[in-house]
């Protein structure tokens, strides 16, 4: 992501900003619908809501030990591209049978921005136990 700063151009790491100060045009809401913990791989479904003209580059779901995961943590991204309203499942690999998770799913606007669902948290049951 770059930003230009008095004629110069930076490297600038993502940012998440506080949306309740962004007009709706640079808003994207998300929202985190249903996790299914069964492991190894479980997955998760999440929906977007985009204001006016943003763009999202990328849109996934961030899980670990983490109250608050985010990118950096073990993600999964979708392959499809986002659409306003629209409902996405990802799958979340390598997840451990017993193991206590939290889950964000987010977006990734053309701008740099990252926004992220409300952290929720899940506990990974064993395959047999659907």
């Amino acid at each position: 992501v770059f930003a230009q700063v008095s004629g110069k151009i930076q490297n600038k790491p993502a940012v998440t900003p506080d949306i309740k100060k962004l007009p709706i045009a640079e808003k994207v809401i998300v929202n985190t619908l249903q996790i299914v913990p069964y492991g190894p791989t479980g997955k998760c479904t999440y929906t977007l809501t985009i204001g006016g003209l943003t763009v999202v580059n990328s849109h996934g779901a961030c899980f670990g030990p983490n109250p608050n995961p985010t990118i950096n943590d073990p993600h999964s991204i979708s392959s499809i591209a986002a659409a306003n309203g629209s409902q996405y499942t990802v799958e979340l690999p390598k997840l451990k049978p017993a193991c206590e998770y939290n889950l964000r799913s987010y977006a990734i606007t053309a701008s740099g921005l990252v926004f992220y669902s409300e952290s929720k948290s899940f506990t990974v049951l064993a395959p047999d136990t659907k």
